[in-house]
């Protein structure tokens, strides 16, 4: 199978106002999180490791020096151009999704849909190193499929390197199975797998 392209990214003068809002909360030591659709962002209190807040909103071109910086602590440095990250974000089909504690961005997903072929495709997922092993990561993609179904989007798909095992394992307990090695898909030598699901109706 031949690795699609990332080339070919439209642009928009306006970016598409987005009002997707998630709820975050700690129970049990887990972070759950759930979506609720409004205007305006939340903000909500719980202790865990001294971290006060947790804030989550939409993403837009000012969060990109955030969304930058959680790139490189979580994959390190260069995986995607600035000048890429800013195309999408001005991109009116994609949707990104922040997680704020503390004032910075600690956890990201960020989305592009293709209604024509009624997919969405997962871009990056991000999560800051002193916030993994808390549900976050596990969380967004249920908000991702939540809001593909609502949309009326039958597959999700994303591309993951096979020795990420850690994302590897969230994807497939998510019901995620891998349908191609996409060889030098991230620059030579460096694969990925491509992974689907089915959204049930």
């Amino acid at each position: 199978m031949t690795c699609p392209s990332r080339s070919g990214v439209p642009s928009s003068e306006r970016m598409l106002e987005k009002v997707i809002i998630i709820n975050t909360w700690l129970v049990k030591n887990i972070i759950y999180v759930f979506h609720n659709f409004g205007r305006k962002g939340g903000k909500w209190i719980y202790r865990k490791e001294g971290f006060r807040s947790v804030r989550t909103r939409s993403g837009g071109v000012n969060d990109l020096p955030g969304l930058m910086a959680l790139e490189e602590g979580a994959f390190g440095p260069k995986r995607f151009p600035e000048a890429f990250v800013l195309e999408l974000l001005h991109d009116p089909l994609v949707t990104t999704l922040l997680v704020e504690a503390e004032g910075a961005v600690v956890a990201y997903a960020m989305i592009r849909s293709s209604p024509a072929y009624q997919t969405v495709e997962v871009l990056s997922l991000a999560v800051s190193p002193l916030y993994r092993r808390k549900g976050l990561g596990r969380g967004l993609m249920q908000e991702v499929e939540r809001s593909s179904v609502d949309s009326g989007t039958e597959t999700v798909i994303l591309y993951v390197r096979p020795e990420n095992q850690a994302a590897v394992n969230l994807y497939l307990s998510q019901g995620y199975k891998v349908l191609a090695c996409c060889r030098n898909y991230y620059g030579e030598g460096s694969d990925a797998n491509m992974m689907v699901k089915h959204l049930e109706e």
